[in-house]
């Protein structure tokens, strides 16, 4: 879904602004599109946790990043990811854990969205952590 507004003023007649403004809209409509990089509360990426029997979790975003772009452009986003690392249990569910970073096409700027878990994340017991601490310390 993408709404366009076309607003044309400086014409003599309604029936030629009406015309400007559906050429414009289909301009619009032709030659541009929506990238979907994830939508909101929707898990996308696994990232490692210590501490946890998961050891694994789910992020993703609170909101939709979704970016209108001219329609030759639509492959030449590039996505960074940067988590906070290391990630250690317990985690709440929507635990601010990152950053996506949506780099535009042809030097166009940067968009930034916060990562959040999209799951609780529990510690494992204390005998387990022990256990699992003192095998990595070997």
């Amino acid at each position: 879904d993408r709404r366009l507004i076309a607003v044309v003023n400086g014409l003599a007649t309604d029936k030629t602004r009406i015309a400007e403004a559906e050429a414009l809209l289909n301009y619009g409509f032709t030659n541009f599109k929506n990238v979907v990089i994830t939508l909101a509360n929707q898990p996308f990426l696994d990232v490692s946790v210590y501490g946890s029997e998961q050891n694994m979790t789910k992020i993703g975003t609170d909101k939709d990043v979704i970016i209108p772009v001219a329609s030759q452009l639509s492959d030449k986003f590039k996505v960074i990811y940067k988590i906070k690392t290391p990630l250690i249990a317990p985690l709440q569910k929507g635990t601010e854990v990152g950053e996506l970073i949506v780099e535009k096409p042809e030097n166009a700027g940067q968009l930034i969205y916060k990562l959040y878990t999209t799951e609780e994340i529990v510690q494992m017991p204390f005998y387990k952590r022990f256990f699992y601490n003192l095998r990595n310390l070997f």
